[in-house]
């Protein structure tokens, strides 16, 4: 049994408002890079989660498959820089690789009210918690009010 074939006449034409001719430009120069080739599709890497409560600012980064001497972390002006590099395990030999690895560099604004010379960072099972206190004179002062 042959299967079903649908005619689509125009596939191959894009819409008018659809045009970038930035993104053509690239099309053309580099071809089609998804075939086998490994790309990075994402957004930023790594994911990070930033939060806070009246204290602390807490980056979090989940970084699987890193060990400790593959991460580094460092203030560099009003920024948080995160560097690193994912590697395969070396001696393998791959039939596909759809797992990313490669060097990455997150450079997270800091508040000018973090601490610069208190901040704390744990690497464990893979997630990498950064700690940032606020400064003393920043935090909020509970002033008490007295009747009469």
């Amino acid at each position: 049994m042959v299967p079903a074939l649908t005619y689509r006449p125009f596939t191959g034409i894009r819409r008018v408002w659809d045009y970038d001719p930035v993104e053509s430009f690239f099309d053309r120069v580099l071809g089609d890079l998804d075939s086998d080739v490994d790309t990075w599709q994402g957004g930023s890497y790594p994911v990070v989660d930033i939060y806070h409560d009246d204290a602390l600012f807490i980056v979090r980064a989940e970084l699987p498959g890193l060990e400790l001497k593959d991460v580094s972390l460092k203030v560099q002006g009003s920024h948080l820089v995160l560097e690193g590099e994912k590697r395969h395990a070396d001696g393998k030999s791959y039939h596909r690789v759809e797992s990313w690895c490669g060097k990455f560099c997150r450079f997270i604004p800091l508040p000018s009210t973090v601490d610069t010379e208190k901040i704390d960072a744990k690497f464990v099972h893979g997630v990498l918690t950064v700690t940032l206190p606020i400064l003393a004179t920043v935090k909020p002062k509970e002033i008490p009010v007295k009747l009469g």
